[in-house]
């Protein structure tokens, strides 16, 4: 695998905010100014990040430390195709009603003729972000529809820690010292609109006409039992 965590951004959030408000830039994108939580960046940004070892945080890098760790036309292509990917997926998402707002890749090397692909997970919960168009708006924080609904619930301020357990998968909702199940809930509600992502769209669906059943499968016969 190519050693690079390959990010468009096509929304202003999270690290990529976090840079914005330190210097005015993402990933060494110079941005205009006035952007806000959830401003829609066209074009997409392409800002990578270092492959860290496990237990370790990637590390977010510009384009221009991208080309002298990896040279300048790998980068190009990387940068290219990662845009390639995530401009398609915008435009698929927008039509089923989902905001795509940024997605991480990672690409490889063919063994058998050392051609550039796309590799690992593609647009999952746990790779993007996903926000429903319905609820979007620009200045805030946007109710998700991937894992970070799992992350704000953790960190939340009605969440304490169990006493001898600093991990925050331990906390605990005041309820009885016992997690609270609702936000878990509402966020594996939301997600289930990600499993509209691999369904086609509706011309597409009547285009080709209702899928065809599946034979059913047969019944495994019976083990004889030996006589005793």
């Amino acid at each position: 695998m190519v050693p690079l965590e390959c990010i468009a951004r096509g929304y202003l959030t999270g690290s990529g905010l976090a840079d914005y408000r330190a210097g005015g830039s993402v990933g060494g994108h110079v941005a205009p100014s006035g952007l806000v939580e959830a401003s829609r960046l066209d074009p997409a940004l392409f800002t990578p990040s270092t492959k860290a070892e496990a237990g370790a945080h990637d590390e977010n890098i510009t384009v221009a430390q991208a080309r002298d760790l990896l040279g300048a036309e790998l980068t190009e292509r990387l940068e290219r195709m990662t845009l390639a990917v995530y401009e398609r997926a915008r435009s698929l998402a927008g039509e089923r009603g989902i905001v795509l707002a940024d997605t991480k890749l990672e690409f490889g090397r063919s063994r058998t003729d050392g051609t550039l692909v796309l590799g690992d997970e593609v647009l999952t919960p746990d790779s993007s972000r996903f926000w429903s168009a319905d609820t979007y708006q620009e200045g805030r924080v946007q109710p998700s529809l991937d894992k970070q609904f799992v992350r704000d619930w953790l960190t939340s301020p009605r969440l304490r820690l169990v006493e001898g357990l600093g991990h925050p998968a331990a906390r605990v909702a005041r309820r009885g010292g016992r997690p609270d199940p609702c936000p878990l809930r509402r966020g594996l509600r939301a997600s289930d609109r990600h499993e509209l992502l691999r369904r086609p769209s509706g011309p597409s669906l009547s285009r080709r006409g209702p899928a065809p059943r599946r034979p059913r499968a047969r019944p495994r016969p019976r083990a004889r039992r030996r006589p005793g």
